[in-house]
């Protein structure tokens, strides 16, 4: 299959190329994964106030540009082809697809506007103990009193470490679930 990118989208592709090609080189690419981010934050940042990269796929109404999933792929595919270490695959094209995936409104509303703007880092933590997913081998199980209680292991978790929100699939008693609430549903 051949896709035919619009002029937009050759252009996007064009200006991330030249970005990544003055940025991140392979001294640039080495010094970024050794940080503690593990990924260029200045870069990054530059990527998200300048290009808009975060906010590509995410709704306007949540504060994104509201262009297709494939200009996200066009810069994953630029990304790639720099060999930038970069949150974005984890936190905008995992992370934030999740939450706009679950239909949660009120979780949209809250979680992706940082989002798209590059101001939080989102993660998703899915994987069972074996790093499959597996509905009936979830690693973490969610109690329910005043507030949400998670208790359990989840391997493999692209952008853990740098993330300021965290999404887990948990078991409940209801069956496997993500809730960023405070406090269990009634």
């Amino acid at each position: 299959m051949t896709l035919d990118l619009t002029e937009e989208q050759l252009e996007l592709a064009g200006m991330l190329r030249a970005i990544l090609g003055q940025r991140s080189d392979g001294t640039a690419i080495r010094r970024a994964v050794e940080s503690a981010e593990g990924f260029d934050a200045g870069l990054w940042s530059f990527l998200c106030d300048e290009i808009g990269i975060a906010s590509l796929a995410i709704p306007e109404e949540f504060g994104g540009a509201g262009f297709t999933l494939l200009e996200s792929q066009v810069a994953l595919e630029e990304l790639g082809y720099a060999l930038a270490p970069s949150p974005y695959l984890g936190s905008v094209g995992i992370a934030a697809q999740a939450v706009l995936a679950s239909g949660d409104t009120d979780a949209a509303e809250r979680l992706l506007p940082a989002i798209a703007a590059g101001e939080s880092l989102a993660a998703l933590a899915w994987a069972a103990p074996d790093g499959r997913w597996n509905p009936e081998g979830i690693g973490v199980e969610a109690s329910a009193a005043d507030a949400w209680t998670l208790n359990g292991n989840v391997p493999f978790v692209l952008e853990g470490a740098s993330a300021d929100i965290l999404l887990v699939i948990a078991g409940t008693p209801a069956g496997p679930g993500c809730s960023k609430s405070p406090t269990p549903p009634q």
